[in-house]
């Protein structure tokens, strides 16, 4: 409060002082000098020097500022509380809009510092018996994101007054991040909170699920049993896409994020087991996309925009005539049980849901192994061969080919700033199923709809075109047209020429192979105790003599060898003899500009016959995967969506 001058009240001609704000202050007036009130100037507060004894003593707001103010019989002094121990805060959140937490704060003001102390130390052993909040925790910060000053104004705050202790570790690069986790001690945190967009949530997940796989002996080579991740994980939505961190907390929010974090809510999920062609483990993900989904990643991470313009941008890109086009794919899958229900039940999952039956307790966190009770078979793990899929019996493995403008995999809803609901709204968080979305190739228009609808409160999958699968195991195969046709320049005809050449001489060769046995002077003793029987005198000398002698050979050979006929070359034979000239340097180098040529024209045209996979947002560099669900295997800090999630009045996506 500014005090600029100071009221003294003559009562029985003794002084009052007492500072008074200045909103309830007297307006010099006449009326003042007719009471008998005379008015000074000074920046302090004045005191009588009277010692006497105060009546009442008491702590006073005044023009939200607290004043120590004593009342004695001549006068009132007020003292500022400035500085000086006001009273308790307790930090707690309240409600917002729908699955929105907010940061608040209630005072607790008392003038006794003793009564505080007693308060605060009450409240504290109150909250050291609650389990679950973290105290000491690892934190992973995207260098990179724009909202780091926020994260610094309002993050930071929720957890010093919560006593979460972090060790910060900022990266730019993501293969630091994988390095710093295979080399970690786990069991030194309580949790491990990443601060960022997928990219480094994926990376983060991915690292720690392979770390527990290799500490715990399991090969990843598509086995059923596999080692759960020992430390729970807090997202903080920092990048472009936050997807994982809107399914687990509801709601794309920094804040609602750092207090469920503190808090100690946490929620299991499932996870994507993804393999390649070669049965060769490839990387854990919670989503795949194939077709136009992947287009619009790949433009989202090209693009320099705004987070609010990129996806506005990508989608009009993907819908121009060069990028809209089908991929054709022949998809191999097991359905699983009726009790599950399908993408199109309209079954959302909420918090508490009965399906996924989360009830934070993990079967896995233990450190035991987990073995999903959907499969009992070894998953797919060649999605072209035949033989790996007899194992689940013909009548569990359904296939489907066609060509399809986008092809999804989901082991959670995925809501998003786009598609606040989730582009899969049935899909449930810990079921041990996944969704498979196929939208056939369709008019512009018609995929448009489909678009439009995953913003709004209508099923995207009520379309005539748009197949959905509830499933375990899935594996996809691309298919690609007939080969490509170009001109083989490196032929040559002198090469052809010593090729046939070779060929008729390791024929002849062949022709003209006998058996020896390689055992020196015992060939003969070899060939006659293999022949299991005794030969006389007599017939070892008529067998002798009936043996043509080494000259009766070579006088024999000389002679075939004198017949005519084609003359066959010595083995020692390799090429024949060419002048390299200055003419085949020529050619060589105009038919080597010409093969770049044709390999540019071929890579080009694959890419419009070709699409790429994105898991979660990283690119794949296979085609042909295998993917496996594993149920309630990562544990993260949120709630999940709320049961009074509100559908959207309007569609999110931009009109295009």
């Amino acid at each position: 409060m500014d005090i600029d001058d100071t009221e003294i009240i003559l009562l029985n001609d003794h002084p009052v002082t007492g500072k008074l704000p200045s909103s309830n202050r007297p307006s010099p007036s006449n009326s003042a000098a007719s009471s008998g009130r005379r008015r000074i100037s000074t920046p302090v507060l004045v005191t009588s020097p009277i010692a006497q004894k105060a009546l009442l003593s008491g702590i006073f707001g005044v023009d939200s500022e607290s004043y120590d103010i004593t009342l004695y019989s001549t006068h009132i002094s007020m003292t500022s509380m400035s500085g000086k121990l006001k009273g308790v805060e307790l930090h707690t959140f309240v409600e917002g809009e729908t699955n929105k937490l907010k940061h608040d704060i209630i005072s607790l003001i008392h003038p006794s510092e003793e009564t505080c102390k007693r308060w605060v130390e009450e409240i504290d052993a109150i909250l050291q018996t609650i389990t679950g909040r973290p105290k000491n925790a690892k934190l992973y910060i995207d260098a990179t994101a724009s909202t780091r000053n926020l994260f610094n104004n309002q993050i930071y705050p929720i957890f010093f007054s919560a006593g979460l202790t972090a060790s910060v570790e900022e990266h730019k690069d993501i293969a630091k991040v994988v390095n710093d986790i295979e080399t970690m001690d786990l069991s030194q945190f309580d949790c491990l909170l990443v601060a960022g967009g997928d990219n480094l949530v994926n990376t983060v997940v991915d690292a720690v699920m392979k770390k527990m796989q290799f500490d715990g002996g399991i090969a990843l080579a598509g086995k059923e049993s596999f080692m759960a991740a020992s430390i729970p994980f807090g997202v903080i939505p920092m990048g472009v896409s936050n997807v994982i961190a809107h399914t687990v907390h509801g709601v794309n929010d920094m804040v609602t994020a750092a207090l469920n974090i503190v808090y100690g809510k946490t929620l299991l999920s499932d996870i994507l087991f993804v393999t390649h062609s070669q049965s060769n483990f490839y990387k854990f993900s919670f989503s795949a996309q194939y077709g136009f989904g992947s287009t619009i990643m790949k433009s989202v991470n090209k693009s320099k925009l705004t987070q609010a313009n990129r996806y506005q941008y990508a989608i009009a890109k993907g819908l121009t005539k060069s990028k809209f086009r089908p991929y054709g794919c022949e998809v191999k899958y097991k359905p699983v049980n009726a009790c599950f229900g399908e993408p199109l039940d309209g079954a959302t999952c909420r918090s508490g849901c009965t399906v996924c039956g989360n009830d934070n307790q993990s079967p896995c966190l233990d450190g035991t192994r987990f073995s999903d009770p959907l499969q009992d078979f070894n998953p797919l793990e060649l999605s072209n061969n035949s033989s790996q899929l007899s194992e689940m019996g013909v009548g569990d493995i359904s296939t489907t080919k066609g060509d399809y403008l986008s092809i999804s995999v989901y082991a959670t809803p995925s809501p998003c700033d786009m598609a606040p609901l989730g582009l899969s709204k049935y899909t449930h968080i810990a079921d041990g199923c996944m969704d498979v979305v196929l939208v056939h190739g369709t008019e512009r228009k018609e995929f448009m709809r489909f678009l439009k609808r995953n913003g709004n409160a209508k099923n995207q999958l009520d379309f005539p075109f748009v197949e959905s699968y509830r499933v375990s195991d899935v594996s996809f195969h691309v298919r690609l047209p007939v080969g490509w046709n170009y001109r083989d320049r490196d032929y040559s005809e002198i090469v052809d020429q010593v090729r046939q050449q070779k060929s008729r001489i390791q024929s002849a060769a062949t022709d003209e192979s006998i058996k020896v046995v390689a055992d020196g002077d015992s060939t003969v003793m070899a060939a006659l105790e293999g022949s299991g029987s005794e030969l006389s005198d007599s017939d070892d000398s008529e067998s002798i003599s009936s043996r043509p002698t080494q000259s009766a050979k070579s006088n024999d050979k000389s002679q075939e060898n004198n017949k005519p006929g084609p003359t066959k070359m010595s083995e020692g034979y390799v090429h024949v003899i060419h002048k390299y000239t200055e003419y085949d340097r020529r050619l060589k180098k105009r038919n080597q500009k010409d093969m770049d040529r044709e390999m540019k024209a071929k890579v080009k045209e694959e890419k419009l016959i070709k699409s790429v996979w994105y898991l979660d947002t990283c690119p794949c560099t296979e085609t042909d995967l295998t993917i496996r669900v594993l149920q309630k295997m990562v544990i993260f800090y949120g709630t999940g969506m709320s049961s009074n999630s509100k559908e959207p009045d309007v569609f999110c996506f931009p009109a295009v």
